[in-house]
């Protein structure tokens, strides 16, 4: 006879699930991820353009180097799921249990099987800042490295010592240019959730940074499609089919890095800010969405321009973009899109109604009512205890419960323990922020439109000054040397400028309401 298997049924609410701590996977996955992401955006854009100039063959190629890299991209973000086996020992009841997939269960005692398919989705679990910064650091360091053993090789007369460094630096490109794009985001990102100091699920950071990788879609469009036709209607240039900004056309560059840059890519950021609105539950977790997204654009963004200064200026554009890029634009795209979910968290928060019909529209999600999804926990495999992810679990970490095993595959199922997030949740609200510049505190926006309209004109400025400062130079009659280093003094400037900023808007942040989770 032909028993069928037992059928699977939701997860109880006290269902505690845990895995063991692995930080970097996320580093890997997202990393890999970012890289499909940026082909994409460089090859879809060609179907809009082929469109626009009338050119089918590009649209055509477009469409065919496109679609398979997004039938990967899904693939790639397909939800992973974990079936979770329960036998609970009763007296009514059997020793075997069939299972999907030919599988039997048999337990020593008669028993009830229960059945449930969650999703496995832990505690945000990403390395500690310093941790990542000691891998960018040591990236830097091997760069500068290899300049300086090439330039010894050059001057040399041995071609066996001048072989063997390009042997070397061929080798080492690759992972050096993969690590310099990548592992500054993962930085930022770890130290952002660590000051926020808001229990995050892993599904739901990494389901934020796609969602900003994505963004950077609509931003090539607006930068590449639309801009210039508009300076071609107002006849700054000539063709726009050829962009008309790089032919000495200064007026038609500058508007393109102070208008076109910060007003499209900053628009494009807060749609993706808003299709994650089913995550926000406090303007500070708001901001989180927005730094996040950010963070997502910035890693697409810095893929296109590490690779770029790699392909044209050797290993010394290399370790110039990768290191301003690191430690300036990408923190400088995060804060100017948090401070825009910061905003849209208030409007959130102030206007249920809003924050209903907004939910509504995209679709409530099980993420944010998760009452049949179990609660994850993360462990380490060595102690057994429970780790503090760096989302900054709070009230208090414990170990899990003294019932619960931790299986070779990773898992462990418990029928209580520590709730690391709870489903039901009340949130306060108010408007106390830290005061930080003697005494005066920081003041943040509280409306949507301020608060992306100071992010246009932060990403402006940093565009707009960066851009004057070389065409001054030039005016000045400056050497190229000079020019040179003109434009280094005025970067490093916006970049200490941009990380004071930045890190005390961040601690100003976490002051800001949050939620305030019951049991």
């Amino acid at each position: 006879m032909i028993i069928e298997p037992i059928a699977p049924t939701p997860a109880p609410k006290n269902l505690l699930l845990a895995k063991y701590s692995s930080p970097w996977k996320i580093i890997r996955r997202m990393g890999a991820l970012s890289i499909v992401t940026a082909f994409i955006a460089q090859t879809v854009v060609m179907i809009p353009i082929g469109i626009a100039l009338l050119n089918s063959t590009l649209a055509m190629v477009g469409m065919v180097c496109g679609f398979p890299l997004i039938g990967l991209f899904i693939w790639m973000k397909r939800p992973k799921l974990v079936e979770v086996v329960m036998a609970t020992p009763a007296e009514v009841g059997a020793t075997m249990h069939a299972l999907s997939g030919q599988r039997t269960l048999q337990t020593p005692v008669t028993t009830v099987v229960r059945r449930h398919i969650v999703r496995d989705s832990g505690a945000f679990d990403i390395p500690a800042p310093k941790n990542l910064w000691r891998v960018f650091s040591l990236t830097i360091t091997i760069a500068i490295a290899l300049i300086i053993t090439s330039v010894a090789a050059d001057t040399s007369e041995s071609s066996t010592l001048l072989t063997l460094n390009m042997l070397v630096v061929v080798l080492l490109a690759i992972p050096l240019m993969l690590l310099g794009f990548s592992i500054p985001v993962f930085a930022w990102w770890s130290f952002s959730s660590k000051r926020l100091g808001l229990p995050t699920r892993g599904h739901e950071a990494e389901a934020v940074l796609t969602a900003g990788m994505l963004s950077t879609i609509p931003a090539i469009c607006i930068n590449s499609i639309l801009f210039p036709i508009l300076l071609a209607s107002l006849g700054i240039i000539g063709d726009w089919s050829t962009m008309g900004l790089d032919d000495g056309n200064n007026l038609a560059t500058f508007l393109s890095y102070t208008v076109s840059a910060p007003v499209g890519e900053e628009l494009c950021k807060a749609g993706a800010v808003i299709l994650m609105a089913r995550y926000i539950d406090s303007p500070r977790r708001g901001f989180q969405v927005g730094f996040t997204v950010g963070l997502g654009f910035a890693i697409v963004e810095n893929l296109m321009y590490v690779a770029g200064s790699f392909a044209g200026g050797g290993l010394v554009g290399f370790v110039l973009t990768t290191f301003i890029r690191g430690i300036g634009s990408i923190p400088g795209h995060a804060v100017w899109t948090g401070i825009t979910g910061l905003t849209i968290g208030w409007a959130l928060s102030r206007n249920k109604s809003l924050a209903d019909s907004v939910r509504g529209a995209l679709g409530e999600s099980d993420e944010v009512d998760s009452a049949n999804q179990p609660t994850w926990s993360l462990i380490d495999k060595d102690t057994g205890m429970q780790v503090d992810s760096v989302g900054g679990n709070q009230g208090g970490i414990e170990a899990l419960a003294s019932d619960a095993v931790v299986s070779d595959s990773g898992v462990a199922v418990a029928g209580g323990g520590v709730v690391i997030t709870s489903t039901s949740r009340i949130t306060l609200f108010g408007n106390n922020q830290r005061e930080i510049f003697g005494g005066r505190g920081f003041p943040l926006p509280q409306t949507v439109t301020n608060g992306l309209l100071l992010a246009m004109l932060g990403h402006a400025f940093w565009n707009g000054t960066s851009f004057l400062s070389l065409y001054i130079a030039e005016m000045m009659g400056l050497s190229e040397v000079g020019m040179i280093l003109i434009f280094l003094g005025w970067t490093a400037f916006l970049v200490t400028a941009i990380l004071f900023i930045g890190i005390n808007i961040i601690r100003t942040v976490a002051t800001v309401p949050g939620p305030i989770t019951v049991n």
